[in-house]
């Protein structure tokens, strides 16, 4: 439950309101008549306390996730009624982050959506950077200025639009971007997204809730010797709002691949990239991504591997008791924003 200040009375009103009027608030079909008791608190029949401050009086929310439209009118104590008042609360919107391709010198680029309406209204952000065992704590003020920038994580917004260069260490496993964007009333959401780096370490394995495992280019092996990955608890499914739980970007990994990338049932040349198995340890079915990085993959033969990523505990080669092509798994990743190529 929270609040909002929505119903701000002009003077004559608060005069009214003190001299033994009432305050009748609707909303919708609901309507709530709020008068000051002895004490000078402002409460409705039940005795119900609401916040009133200097003028301004302080509505509960049901959910702070829904919009809420009111209006007010004052009834003095000879029964005059003012002209009615109107006000409304829009929710707070969430804040969206995107990891996007490193740049030059290891130079990570993201970017932040924020609500500007509400940042605009006296609202503010934070966004934490954390990579190889540091982290850099960004503030977004209600004009759109930022502080806390370093020499590893800079910052510019522009129209809703936070965006952070971010400087990767070689050895980094991975970044993490955590959002958390509050309006004025002091409702708050929070995201966060982090990006594994497969080239940079050890296997990925026992991470839950990443968003994007990023392979770069140095991951490739050679044909026959390839480079191995496993990923525990990739998720298949989406998050709360819609979005793809896990991703596997493989912009760096693939050269000369092609799609178009504004038709997910076009695959391009991308089976020629691209092979999947599974196999089974103890009774757990796990897939194999078998990867040429120069489009010569041999279906029959892992001799043309450069790169395998296991996905362990996850059959992406079934649509229930369907054995599906390589053409047909990569169209359904593609469609569902968990594989990001060129």
């Amino acid at each position: 439950m929270g609040s909002s200040p929505i119903i701000h009375p002009n003077s004559n009103d608060q005069q009214a309101l003190s001299n033994h009027g009432s305050l009748t608030v609707t909303e919708g079909a609901s309507q709530l008549q709020l008068s000051l008791n002895a004490n000078g608190q402002l409460v409705d029949g039940g005795g119900t306390v609401y916040a009133y401050q200097n003028g301004v009086v302080y509505l509960p929310l049901g959910s702070a996730s829904e919009a809420a439209t009111v209006a007010a009118t004052v009834t003095d104590g000879a029964g005059n009624v003012s002209l009615n008042a109107s006000g409304s609360y829009t929710p707070l919107g969430m804040p969206q982050i995107t990891l996007g391709e490193p740049g030059n010198n290891h130079q990570e680029q993201a970017s932040v959506g924020l609500d500007a309406n509400s940042l605009a209204n006296h609202g503010y952000a934070s966004i934490v950077v954390s990579e190889a065992g540091s982290s850099t704590t960004l503030a977004v003020h209600s004009d759109g200025s930022i502080t806390g920038s370093t020499a590893s994580v800079t910052a510019a917004y522009a129209q809703g639009n936070v965006n952070l260069s971010i400087a990767t260490p070689a050895n980094a496993p991975d970044v993490t971007v955590t959002a958390t964007a509050t309006d004025s009333y002091g409702h708050s959401n929070t995201v966060s997204q982090m990006q594994v780096f497969a080239a940079h370490g050890s296997p990925v394995t026992a991470i839950a809730g990443v968003e994007t495992f990023k392979f770069e280019a140095s991951f490739n092996g050679h044909a026959g010797t390839p480079s191995v990955e496993t990923i525990q608890q990739f998720n298949t499914g989406t998050t709360p709002s819609g979005a793809p739980a896990d991703v596997l970007d493989l912009r760096d990994l693939l050269v000369g691949d092609s799609h178009n990338g504004a038709d997910p049932s076009s695959i391009g040349n991308l089976a020629n990239y691209l092979h999947f198995s599974t196999v089974n340890n103890n009774g757990t079915v796990s897939t194999v991504i078998h990867v040429n990085e120069n489009g010569a993959i041999n279906v029959n033969s892992p001799t043309s591997d450069t790169a395998q990523i296991v996905l362990q505990g996850v059959d992406l080669t079934h649509s229930g008791s369907t054995l599906l092509s390589d053409q047909a798994i990569i169209q359904k990743l593609l469609g569902s924003g968990q594989l990001h190529t060129d």
